[in-house]
């Protein structure tokens, strides 16, 4: 079985009916971004639907399950252990699904913060995640006017710069690895 209809299988099964209606929300957006920039949509559809695949497991399973993997584990990620489900979802992926696409495990890996490999254009795939992730219309406290006007922008590096640049609005300082994609994008 492909491992894109594994996940539309699985994925009902595994997460609470809410952590589903997002990830078909991202997926949703993630493939209008992927069809106006001309992006791999098979490797986005992939991306989107494995980025929270261990969003709901307990702070001990994502620190376990990491220490297990040999996942580097940084104290932010100790002290919020939920930051790591990326990391633990795109290792998932490689060990269990043999995915080796570097593209759709960075893409997964490093939803949640970004990352300064997302400036790179063979990791579009991963700004479109970044972007669909913050911007699916179901997501608590997302400004609609907000959303619209990410959306609206012609350019996918200038929509990973707004998402950011919000993000620092809403919770001031950010994590160094977004700071460092911010940068690599002006």
């Amino acid at each position: 079985m492909h491992i894109i209809e594994f996940l539309r299988q699985e994925l009902p099964r595994v997460l609470s009916r809410e952590r589903y209606h997002h990830t078909l929300g991202v997926l949703s957006v993630a493939v209008s971004l992927g069809e106006r920039f001309a992006l791999d949509l098979p490797s986005l559809e992939l991306a989107a639907l494995a980025h929270d695949l261990d969003r709901e497991r307990s702070p001990t399973e994502l620190l376990a399950l990491a220490g297990e993997w040999m996942i580097p584990v940084t104290a932010r990620e100790v002290s919020a252990p939920v930051l790591l489900h990326g990391p633990v979802a795109a290792e998932r992926l490689r060990r269990e699904h043999h995915l080796s696409d570097e593209a759709v495990l960075q893409a997964v890996r490093h939803h949640t913060l970004g990352h300064p490999c997302f400036a790179e254009p063979r990791h579009r795939v991963g700004q479109a995640l970044f972007v669909a992730d913050f911007c699916e219309p179901g997501r608590p406290g997302l400004d609609a006017e907000l959303q619209k006007r990410i959306l609206a922008l012609t350019d996918l590096s200038a929509m990973v710069r707004e998402v950011i640049a919000a993000t620092r609005e809403i919770f001031g300082a950010l994590e160094e690895p977004t700071e460092q994609l911010y940068a690599r994008l002006e």
